[in-house]
């Protein structure tokens, strides 16, 4: 057996305890009730999802293939298809039975999310890979409702298969780096100002509040759009930190001769945390400043797959509250 192909059946056979796949279903779970709910809540279901002639502001047609054999985009269907959609946010939080809610969750959004262009976001098709990929993975080995009906337990030791981790980090990488690429205008880079930032935030249609005062924080704004957009470019760096840190664990994690300077100065510094506190702290503030539906949310159910589940523990074993649940 060949050396690579050696390394490729390691990756895919590669268990670990499943806290850091459990983190992610329930954010991907609170993410689904904020997706469908909070448009339900909002009283626009039956405005954006429902054909003119139920009650909808336009033509929707058959509904699509997911649809047409249910009768189409009537409001009892959209209702019905909203409500399951809702109820596999709740059996995703919950942890019961997680790869069926979480397939019948991503289907129930894809044919809501497909009915309308109007109202659809790439958040939704984001949205729909992360529970495709809670689909494949043993998301409710603990922390959950089957954990505790299996053990009497909230939390368990089971081992679960890492390779739904790994995806999901080069998933998230994938998102920031082709985001960046896909900020085509030049308010973005160095040739416009690094002005993007200023103009989105005097553009009332993506306010949550008046934020008029910040025209006179141009230095800051620009500051903010230069670092949001190398941060996003260069984010895969923190998934060449992951790799190299496997590799120089699994040589006893000791510096070796042949290793070179930037390999050392990448593993001195845990870059990963670095990129992940940016990414969070960016998606807390883009909350709080911004209406961009439930996409922080969303992006969010990722990032425990940065983190292997025995640092997860770690993390939740120095707070008091948490402590109890985590222990297994």
């Amino acid at each position: 057996m060949s050396h690579a192909w050696r390394r490729w059946v390691v990756l895919w056979t590669r268990r670990e305890r499943g806290e850091s796949l459990a983190l992610m279903r329930i954010l991907a779970g609170l993410a689904l009730l904020l997706n469908v709910g909070g448009v339900w809540a909002g009283g626009i279901l039956d405005l954006v999802w429902v054909d003119v002639a139920d009650g909808g502001y336009r033509h929707l047609g058959d509904g699509g293939a997911r649809l047409a054999w249910l009768g189409g985009p009537t409001r009892p269907v959209i209702h019905a298809v909203a409500a399951l959609a809702l109820a596999s946010g709740v059996g995703l939080v919950l942890g019961w039975r997680s790869r069926l809610w979480a397939l019948l969750g991503g289907q129930s959004l894809m044919a809501l999310a497909a009915l309308n262009p109007h109202t659809k976001g790439s958040y939704d098709s984001l949205h729909s890979n992360i529970l495709w990929l809670l689909v494949l993975a043993r998301s409710d080995a603990t922390w959950s409702l089957a954990c505790r009906l299996r053990t009497g337990r909230w939390s368990s030791a089971l081992q679960v298969p890492a390779w739904p981790r790994t995806l999901g980090a080069v998933q998230l990488a994938a998102v920031y780096f082709f985001t960046a690429l896909h900020k085509l205008s030049a308010y973005w880079m160095p040739a416009g100002g690094y002005a993007a930032l200023y103009f989105i935030l005097q553009q009332p249609s993506w306010h949550r509040w008046d934020m008029s005062f910040l025209a006179h924080a141009f230095w800051l704004t620009q500051a903010i759009t230069a670092a949001v957009w190398w941060w996003e470019l260069t984010f895969p760096v923190a998934l060449l930190w992951l790799a190299l840190r496997a590799r120089w664990r699994s040589c006893g994690g000791g510096w070796r001769p042949g290793m070179g300077r930037l390999a050392r100065a990448l593993l001195t510094v845990d870059l990963r945390r670095v990129y992940a506190l940016f990414g969070l702290a960016l998606h807390a503030g883009i909350w709080v400043l911004l209406e961009v539906g439930p996409f922080s949310l969303i992006i969010a159910a990722l990032y425990p797959c940065l983190v292997h589940p025995r640092e997860l523990r770690a993390f939740f074993a120095r707070h008091r509250v948490l402590r109890k649940l985590t222990s297994a």
